[in-house]
């Protein structure tokens, strides 16, 4: 079982959210999740590892979930900082930390600028995406394609029946969690945790970020999980590119495919990302 806590950073300015679970001795795995997510659907994953021995902490960051929302701190050295703070705080010594799609790209600039804070990173569809390859270099033309679209006022029941609808093979605890991407009201329609001007900042964030300029200065070993489908082979191709740069580049890196996998694989596919994990902490690939 995991334990909510709610952390004021010191020096930060911010109370965070997290979910947590102590271990009296094995790995350590703190987990962020993506772009206008929660850190509820990090929580079959958590359970799971929990249950192996692992200590586990999976958080909702700035803007996010239960989390404080300011309206500023969303560049990458400030989320950034915001991890070295949760880890610091919870007296976590060199744990790994996983991200999820924009929580991968958090996995990067944290390992490459904090040397020594972390004894591996897992990239879960993410952390290897250079937004500005493949959309362009005209930001306005990237805000228009990708600004999230309007939930705001839908019931929350009509949400969750969409969610099922797209993710027809998720579990209904799957999309349970996901629904946590959303406050709902007393009426019960739903509006995002995270509002549209905090979202585009983050956007802005990422299409600014160039993962390539990180790689050489990640230190830990980096666990690739992609998630592929088959039906866009055109987009396959091209995320097979760059995670082939993405291995050439980084000192020390494993790749295992998702096929067949939505973009949230670790509320798609929870007990295999899970067992993919632990056999990364029993083949030793983390340690020193």
């Amino acid at each position: 079982m995991l334990n909510t806590r709610f952390i004021n950073l010191p020096g930060r300015e911010i109370t965070l959210h997290m979910r947590c679970a102590n271990a009296e001795d094995g790995p350590v795995f703190v987990m962020s999740h993506g772009l206008s997510s929660n850190c509820l659907t990090w929580e079959q994953v958590a359970l799971k590892l929990h249950g192996a021995g692992c200590a586990v902490a999976t958080v909702d960051q700035r803007g996010h979930g239960r989390s404080d929302k300011p309206d500023c701190g969303y560049e990458f050295e400030s989320i950034s900082a915001d991890m070295e703070a949760v880890i610091t705080a919870l007296k976590l010594e060199r744990p790994v930390f996983l991200g999820q799609s924009w929580g991968g790209n958090v996995a990067l600039h944290l390992a490459a600028t904090r040397p020594g804070l972390l004894s591996g990173v897992g990239f879960i569809d993410g952390g290897f995406l250079s937004l500005r390859k493949s959309l362009g270099s005209d930001w306005e033309t990237v805000k228009e394609r990708l600004s999230p679209p309007d939930f705001r006022g839908r019931q929350v029941e009509d949400m969750r029946e969409a969610i099922q609808s797209n993710h027809s093979d998720w579990t209904p605890t799957g999309v349970q969690h996901t629904l946590g991407n959303f406050a709902v009201a007393d009426d019960g329609t739903v509006s995002p945790n995270l509002s549209l001007d905090n979202h585009l900042r983050i956007l802005r964030a990422l299409w600014e970020m160039e993962p390539a300029d990180y790689y050489r200065e990640v230190r830990v070993p980096v666990l690739i999980c992609p998630a592929e489908s088959s039906d866009d082979p055109e987009r396959a191709g091209y995320r097979r590119q760059q995670v082939a740069h993405a291995e050439a580049s980084l000192e020390r890196c494993r790749t295992v495919w998702f096929e067949d996998t939505d973009h949230d694989i670790h509320v798609h596919r929870p007990d295999r990302l899970a067992n993919v994990l632990l056999e990364a902490v029993s083949s030793g690939f983390w340690s020193d």
